[in-house]
């Protein structure tokens, strides 16, 4: 896991207040990623907007394509949600 905490805050953020500093995981998202790459592999998560949720997905997308045979879902619950 320590591998993937390191590969993520490898990670530079593009846009917003903290452009061009490096991703920092945060205990809940250290939390959520030990769920998602788990044994089990799944994992849920539901927070509030504004709280970075869509630079998170982001990161983990990063993770699934840099690993061979990586899948993984992102779901919206409304269209503009899923609007970049």
């Amino acid at each position: 896991m320590r591998q993937l905490f390191d590969y993520i805050e490898g990670l530079t953020l593009t846009q917003g207040r903290f452009e061009g500093q490096p991703f920092k995981l945060h205990q809940w998202e250290r939390r959520f990623i030990r769920g998602a790459f788990g044994t089990d592999g799944d994992a849920g998560l539901s927070v509030a907007r504004a709280n970075g949720k869509s630079t998170l997905d982001a990161a983990i997308c990063c993770v699934a394509s840099a690993r061979s045979g990586g899948r993984y879902i992102l779901r919206a619950r409304e269209g503009l949600q899923g609007r970049g």
